[in-house]
């Protein structure tokens, strides 16, 4: 895909899901070039990194993509510790060819260097979004998952998998009301499932009610239960009805 196509796609997708609401998870992978780390034809890409927020000056329903757009991009390496804010770089500055000697010219080469500051190729690149939930039956309420690290073990190097705090972060829970909170640990329990999670083979499945939001309205649950970094773990929340 040209650069021009790419920008008009990936700026569509950010229109309809993040300027509006900024405050969410990755919703597009990109598949990056690093510094000195370029695989050889016919292949253009070597890594995947989430795009997980979008910036703009213009107004929401303008799908023009301007070199000023700010996208945050994450990496195996946080910036700036254990806020892993994200790194911040405007649309002129993503795109580049293999030779890494335009935008990503001053890029630095090697390990924990070239994650940080990688480029899109020129020419083709490929990109996944995530649009939503497959939810048929109810209506899943929104959550954004925190867990207590921001690296994990390398298995492929033979180092043993590590346990995993996650913390569920909600925004707008009606105090009045009781809500479900499914765990699956593994990814044929939960397909299984199909959107009926009472009937299913979960983990766990742990009830919030007489609960108090915060003042500004959010709402934190921590799970009692680890989870190994190797392994795939996923929740689902729902209201209980009457």
């Amino acid at each position: 895909m040209h650069e021009s196509s790419y920008r008009r796609s990936v700026r569509r997708q950010y229109q309809a899901h993040l300027i509006s609401k900024m405050n969410f998870l990755s919703l597009l992978s990109y598949f990056p070039n690093f510094k000195c780390f370029t695989q050889p034809p016919p292949s253009s890409s070597d890594h995947v990194e989430p795009f997980f927020k979008m910036y703009s000056k213009h107004p929401k329903n303008d799908t023009t993509v301007y070199d000023d757009d700010i996208v945050v991009h994450a990496s195996d390496y946080a910036p700036d510790g254990t806020d892993n804010a994200g790194y911040h770089r405007p649309f002129n500055s993503l795109v580049d060819d293999t030779t890494m000697e335009g935008n990503c010219a001053d890029a630095q080469a090697g390990w924990g260097e070239n994650e940080m500051y990688p480029c899109i190729n020129n020419d083709l690149t490929y990109g996944t979004a995530i649009t939503g939930i497959n939810d048929k039956n109810v209506k899943t309420i929104s959550v954004n998952l925190v867990i207590n690290s921001i690296s994990e073990p390398d298995i492929r190097e033979d180092v043993d998998p590590s346990a995993f705090t996650g913390t569920l972060e909600f925004a707008n829970l009606d105090e009045a009301k009781t809500y479900a909170v499914y765990r699956f640990d593994s990814i044929d329990s939960f397909v299984s499932s199909n959107g009926d999670y009472e009937n299913s083979k979960y983990f766990s499945k742990n009830i919030l009610e007489d609960f108090e939001v915060s003042a500004d309205g959010s709402f934190v649950y921590e799970d009692v239960d680890t989870f190994m970094s190797n392994e795939a773990t996923i929740y689902r929340v729902v209201e209980v009805k009457e």
